[in-house]
């Protein structure tokens, strides 16, 4: 059968934590508002289209049609889409309390040198140092394939299905660092918090 279209069952996901400072940021070794301070965050809004969004589907501009990740046994290429993808990050911290920077992406995972080229360049952009960035993924299956590893594990990608996948790959590069460099840019005065729940089913 036809791959589903891009988008197709997307689904996203969290998690949570505790054990830190009040206003710290769970798992960072120490992004708090100094006593009496304030902590700066990226600006929010409804749709993550400001501040540190964008879109990031495929379109017939290029490169779609495009073969999706995750799917061993398809070996057809995604011609449509049902839902937007995105790429969104948020900033917190001053310069002075040396930001994070905390990226996510609709996408099944994302090439180790993909992620390392985006840190290399915030850190040249923008001084942020290796340890305070760090990207996540929605692991959807109704995605575009990234690098030359996702596609298909079981079958040859033909060399014009590994082209699109090429020419999408470059475009996320340079779309994750453009979300990073906006997040930092839009940092305001903002509250953190966070909830630890426990399910007992």
């Amino acid at each position: 059968g036809a791959d589903p279209p891009v988008g197709a069952g997307r689904r996203g996901g969290g998690g949570g934590g505790g054990g830190q400072p009040r206003g710290a940021v769970a798992g960072d070794p120490g992004v708090y508002p100094e006593p009496g301070g304030t902590l700066m965050a990226t600006r929010g809004t409804a749709n993550g289209a400001r501040g540190g969004g964008r879109g990031v589907t495929p379109s017939r501009r290029g490169p779609l049609p495009i073969r999706l990740a995750g799917y061993a046994s398809r070996n057809k290429e995604s011609e449509k889409v049902i839902q937007k993808l995105w790429a969104k990050a948020l900033a917190i911290g001053s310069d002075k309390q040396r930001p994070v920077v905390l990226v996510t992406i609709d996408s099944l995972n994302v090439p180790e040198d993909v992620i390392e080229e985006v840190a290399r360049s915030l850190h040249q952009k923008a001084g942020i140092e290796r340890a305070r960035f760090t990207l996540c993924v929605t692991h959807t299956h109704s995605g575009p394939a990234l690098g030359n590893r996702t596609a298909n594990a079981t079958s040859e990608i033909p060399p014009d299905h590994q082209q699109r996948i090429d020419a999408y790959t470059v475009q996320v590069r340079g779309w994750l660092e453009e979300v990073a460099v906006a997040a930092l840019a839009d940092r305001r005065p903002a509250r953190l918090a966070w909830a630890k729940g426990q399910a007992t089913f």
